[in-house]
């Protein structure tokens, strides 16, 4: 993270990677690989990533809600449907 932080995105990249290998269903590496995602303009893996760590750990649903790492993402539906979906209508 703190490599994405210095803007090192190709650097960055390979540690997640790893740390997703010996931790699958650790939601923080999943909400950091979205991070990555979004910074590099991979708006589908970012998504995917997105839901899994909110699906490991529905707290990330409303921590996404406030960061700005996903700005790329506001307007796309599936970003909002997935951060808010109480909004969604009810079927009949």
């Amino acid at each position: 993270v703190s490599l994405m932080n210095m803007g090192r995105l190709e650097e960055a990249l390979p540690p997640l990677e790893r740390a997703k290998k010996m931790a699958p269903k650790a939601d923080y590496i999943h909400y950091a690989l979205a991070t990555w995602a979004c910074a590099s303009n991979d708006a589908e893996a970012a998504l995917e990533h997105l839901k899994r760590a909110i699906d490991l750990r529905g707290e990330n649903r409303y921590q996404a809600r406030n960061d700005d790492d996903f700005a790329p993402l506001l307007d796309d539906p599936r970003f909002t449907e997935l951060l808010y979906p109480e909004r969604e209508s009810p079927t009949a």
